[in-house]
């Protein structure tokens, strides 16, 4: 069978799946001090740095000038010169709620810390942005008020 959920169902077992995943990074939230995710975004950015050849770089936090000239509006940016995502490595990081480039364990990543702690924060979304090889990728990552309860 090439089908994973069928053969776990025909083996006796399911996969388990998150509804309302909404509600779960609300509870998660709770859990993170209101200023985790400047800790967060930033040990994010030096992984990539260190990730570079030469292991050293430039993290910046700012505002993002382009979004206050266009709207008026402050927002929080991070920028590093680290070593990037592709597009599909975006997907797979951001899109599922625990992941990480990095080992996860208990005692070091657990591969949920800046989504929980700025997504729960930021009831707009968060922007992500990474250049690879010379190609751009943007997702972002917020919460559908429409579908959060249906599945």
């Amino acid at each position: 069978m090439s089908d994973p959920t069928a053969a776990a169902s025909a083996s006796g077992t399911l996969p388990i799946k998150v509804k309302n995943t909404g509600f779960l990074l609300d509870r998660l939230g709770e859990d993170c001090h209101p200023l985790q995710y400047l800790r967060e975004l930033t040990t994010n950015a030096i992984e990539a740095v260190l990730r570079t050849p030469s292991r050293s770089g430039e993290i910046v936090w700012d505002v993002d000038w382009i979004t206050y000239d266009l709207k008026g509006v402050h927002n929080l940016c991070i920028t590093d010169n680290g070593d990037g995502m592709a597009g599909p490595q975006m997907v797979d990081y951001i899109n599922q709620l625990s992941s990480s480039g990095s080992e996860q364990s208990m005692s070091g990543n657990y591969g949920i810390g800046a989504k929980i702690a700025t997504a729960t924060r930021n009831h707009a979304g968060v922007m992500y942005l990474s250049w690879r090889e010379g190609q751009g990728a943007l997702i972002h990552f917020w919460k559908d008020s429409v579908t959060e309860l249906t599945d």
